[in-house]
This record gives structure tokens, C-alpha cells and sequence, in this order.
């Protein structure tokens, strides 16, 4: 894949996520520079309705983490970590977006 057509793939995932974001009753900007100055970290800031604030890092792969939607088997949601981590939650941005609108 040619440099342009990554940065536009990243790009359109930052739109919809913003996006997204907004339809989930949550305030959103993309973050000038994806990241790319100090001082402007992540791709994505949300704050939730809650004011919370939050960083949202986006990637955009031909076949995103297939060993994680393995793990998944038909799951909403998947919880894993490594060893002497902290656990790590898995799901989708649709099913993220129902949790987060249940919790008015």
C-alpha cells in the first residue's frame, strides 16, 4: 500500500470514529496531526457524558487482529491480558456504544 492511500485509510477510520463518538452522546474531536505533535497525543479526544476524558488511538489494518476475533468466538466482549498486566478489553465499537449509552 502506498504511503497516501495509508494515511487516507487512517484518516476516513478517524472521521468515523469521531463520528461515532457523537452518536453516542459523547463530545469528540480528531486530534490535529493524528498524534504526530507533542503535546496532541492519540488520533481521537472524547470526554463522555460523565466528563471523562479519554484518548482514542485508531488503526486501520487489511485483517485487524484475527488472532483477537479468534479469541472472541461470538462474543460481545473479550477480556484478556498478559502475564503480570493489567486486563484488557476487547469489543466492538457498536457494542462499546450501547454500553456507554446504557449508563445515563
Amino acid at each position: 500500500m502506498k504511503p497516501r492511500s495509508a494515511k487516507a485509510k487512517g484518516r476516513k477510520l478517524e472521521k468515523e470514529t469521531h463520528k461515532d463518538f457523537q452518536s453516542f452522546g459523547w463530545k469528540s474531536f480528531v486530534v490535529p496531526g493524528s498524534g504526530a505533535f507533542d503535546g496532541w497525543p492519540g488520533d481521537v479526544s472524547v470526554m463522555s457524558p460523565a466528563g471523562g476524558k479519554y484518548l482514542v488511538e485508531c488503526k486501520s489494518h487489511k485483517s485487524p487482529l484475527k488472532t483477537l476475533r479468534n479469541w472472541m468466538k461470538g462474543a460481545e466482549i473479550l477480556v484478556h491480558r498478559a502475564d503480570y498486566e493489567e486486563p484488557w478489553v476487547t469489543m466492538t465499537l457498536k457494542t462499546f456504544g450501547e454500553i456507554a449509552g446504557s449508563d445515563e
